[in-house]
């Protein structure tokens, strides 16, 4: 009778920690708010980084409802289209602000552009683009960014399942060895 409750148990909890590591790529994760730069902020990088913002940029998964806080002096920030991005024109920005302490809200999937409004700065690698990602797109195809895993609560589910599956084969007198 013990081993007969054991086995409904251990199939019961099995068919729950599958169903929950099912869900687990597709719960959304709370917005997170970057400040673009750390604590370098938003200014002209270092002559010899002129990559500075995309690498900044490079191990960070962006979501959709996540924001850019930009932090600067003497500059502004723009959104531009791709166009305006690689050629550094800020004559007719999407938007642009001045005010040394601007946010910018990542409310769709797909790439934003940010460049400097003044040419120079951009010209010496002060511009930012980033993809956002849509929450689809983040359940079917994990990315290896240090934000948002979820591969350890896939672990540890593995691990309890397999635990599960083998006191059932225990409890039933099955030898898998």
């Amino acid at each position: 009778m013990a081993s007969n409750l054991n086995l409904i148990l251990c199939t019961l909890t099995t068919i729950i920690l599958f169903i929950s590591s099912m869900n687990i790529g597709s719960v959304q994760s709370a917005s997170s708010h970057f400040k673009v730069g750390n604590a370098f902020g938003w200014q002209p990088p270092p002559l010899d980084n002129t990559e500075f913002y995309t690498q900044w940029a490079a191990n960070i998964t962006f979501q959709v409802s996540d924001s850019l806080a930009f932090e600067y002096k003497n500059d502004s920030v723009a959104s531009v289209d791709k166009w305006d991005y690689y050629h550094c024109d800020a004559s007719d920005p999407i938007s642009i602000f001045n005010n040394g302490n601007s946010t910018m809200n990542l409310d769709q999937p797909g790439s934003f552009y940010f460049i400097s409004g003044l040419y120079e700065h951009c010209r010496n690698g002060q511009k930012l683009m980033v993809v956002v990602k849509s929450p689809l797109m983040n359940a079917s195809a994990p990315s290896p960014s240090h934000h948002r895993h979820h591969s350890s609560a896939c672990s540890v589910s593995v691990l309890l399942i397999s635990t599960c599956v083998s006191f059932m084969f225990i409890a039933l007198g099955v030898s898998y060895v």
